[in-house]
């Protein structure tokens, strides 16, 4: 069944989320849109900030059903908690580099930035803390790869060696002590971006859309550019953790570095 846009009137396909001419949202939204919004446990206004709702929703995208709720809760009790899920599992999982890959795939690049530079400064510190130990395992490893392939081979004895020069490099204090670090970031960029994720982009929604209601766009393309300009952007949060690995991968290597150098 296709779906007629309220907008423009044009014809759009059944899978279509938002209308193929003007870019205004097809699925209808009534419920959210009521005033009566004291005794709904998820409120939605008819505006945020003298913005209308339609333009949160058209800005949004993904997830907007779950997410401009949470908007209109924040604007109603003025409040700058409000939890989210995804900023919260990716800062437990990967710490700050995992809160990055979510704010650049929200396009908030700025506080991307802001969080890859904390992630970087983290690997940084763990990674000077266990420099020294990292060395000598990996001349440890070498050693023993040498003589298991120029000497005597015994693979049982090799592995052997290797699985206790590797539990005796976990069990030293500088590698306890860098752990121990990364837990701490990990928690912190969880609890962090999970209380105030949600606050952050409602304040960037909110700007991006004021500049560019600015920009007097009332055309009928009006909400094809705003949608455009917000919803979420999967080649960024890629970018992000290929970025990620490459200055993970340097980092490890440099013990190999100062070997060879």
């Amino acid at each position: 069944m296709n779906k007629i846009c309220n907008n423009c009137n044009t014809e759009n396909e059944e899978k279509f989320a938002f209308c193929k001419n003007c870019g205004n949202p097809l699925d209808e939204q009534p419920k959210h849109h009521s005033n009566n919004y004291k005794n709904q446990s998820n409120p939605v206004l008819n505006d945020i900030e003298g913005i209308p709702i339609n333009d949160f929703y058209t800005f949004v995208g993904k997830n907007q059903h779950k997410i401009i709720p949470k908007f209109s809760n924040m604007h109603i009790t003025r409040s700058k908690i409000s939890w989210c899920w995804p900023a919260a599992i990716l800062g437990l999982l990967f710490g700050f580099m995992g809160t990055a890959i979510w704010l650049f795939y929200r396009k908030m690049y700025k506080y991307g930035l802001i969080s890859l530079c904390i992630a970087v400064l983290s690997l940084g510190i763990t990674s000077t803390i266990t420099y020294s130990d990292s060395s000598e395992l990996i001349k440890d490893i070498t050693g023993s790869s040498y003589e298991f392939l120029i000497e005597e081979p015994d693979l049982i004895g090799f592995l052997e060696e290797i699985t206790g020069t590797a539990d005796n490099f976990s069990a030293k204090p500088s590698v306890v002590t860098a752990n121990f670090i990364k837990d701490i970031s990990d928690y912190a960029a969880a609890i962090i971006y999970g209380i105030f994720g949600m606050y952050l982009y409602k304040k960037h929604s909110i700007k991006k859309i004021t500049e560019y209601m600015q920009l007097n766009t009332n055309g009928e393309y009006y909400n094809y550019g705003l949608a455009a300009m917000g919803s979420t952007s999967i080649g960024m949060a890629v970018l992000m953790a290929i970025i990620w690995t490459v200055i993970n991968n340097i980092f490890v290597c440099i013990p190999f570095f100062s070997l060879i150098f």
